[in-house]
């Protein structure tokens, strides 16, 4: 049978679990919707043929499909695609039933009284940070934060939150190949200066964004930890530099270590318990 939207990926004689029930039109499917994000709202089928690297043809087949499942959407005008309104309802439907965004709100919105800046919370989504809920402070602030979003995690305190939970071997795997791209004269150039800083992160508690992802920014963020003794987030306070300085690092840094700390404790973690488990 050609190759199209009907096409079943072959099994191979030997497969994991996880591949065993693998559809090859669906993980193509995926590949597409994967190529739309905030930089690339709109799409061309020649674009995302490149990106994706199928044929154009099974490429504007799949398109087609998504398209009547109002997964994905063509612009009139322009001819290009865009992400359709159902995932839109679908995302809604996600963040609704998730949990940690629904306990953890109360608490993001007093860290943010108390500071009288921007909090974030936010979950580690395979190598990079998920943004899943902000509070906005009483003052404006200009920074590439958006619930939905993604953002690297070696130059975000929410990041290096995360990160500093894992066990170094992990941390390694997880970012070799990725480029360390030098966002600021502060951004962490290699993976063993990001080593080091997470051993600084679990010695005090909290971590620190110092002008690393964008000048003239400082973040400070600690982990949360469900009832497992899992790391499963972490929040973040994020003012100007020229309001959080090098000074109130420390104290900020604190409140909203103390802030994780109480989110963690409503999720029933016991620190130590995690502390016996060492």
């Amino acid at each position: 049978m050609a190759d199209g939207i009907l096409k079943l990926a072959r099994p191979r004689k030997v497969a994991s679990a996880s591949n065993r029930y693998r559809i090859q039109v669906l993980d193509r499917a995926a590949q597409i919707m994967d190529c739309f994000g905030f930089d690339h709202k709109e799409l061309s089928v020649s674009e995302i043929g490149r990106r994706t690297r199928l044929h154009k043809s099974t490429t504007h087949r799949i398109l087609m499909t998504l398209e009547y499942n109002q997964l994905i959407k063509q612009n009139s005008e322009t001819g290009k695609y865009h992400l359709g309104i159902k995932l839109f309802k679908l995302g809604n439907q996600a963040v609704l039933q998730f949990d940690l965004r629904d306990s953890c709100r109360p608490h993001l919105i007093r860290l943010m009284d108390k500071t009288k800046e921007t909090v974030h919370l936010a979950v580690l989504d395979g190598d990079q940070v998920l943004y899943l809920d902000k509070v906005e402070g009483r003052h404006a602030l200009r920074m590439p934060s958006r619930v939905g979003r993604h953002i690297t995690t070696y130059c975000t305190s929410l990041g290096k939150a995360m990160l500093s939970c894992l066990e170094e071997t992990d941390v390694k795997r997880m970012l070799q190949s990725q480029p360390f791209k030098v966002l600021t004269p502060s951004t962490i150039r290699n993976l063993d200066l990001l080593l080091t800083d997470l051993r600084a992160t679990r010695k005090r508690g909290y971590s620190i964004d110092d002008e690393e992802i964008e000048i003239g920014l400082r973040c400070v963020g600690a982990p949360i930890y469900d009832h497992t003794m899992r790391m499963v987030g972490a929040i973040s306070v994020a003012a100007p530099s020229a309001r959080l300085t090098t000074q109130k690092l420390p104290p900020f840094g604190r409140m909203v270590l103390e802030a994780a700390e109480e989110i963690s404790k409503e999720l029933g973690y016991e620190k130590q318990k995690r502390a016996n488990a060492r």
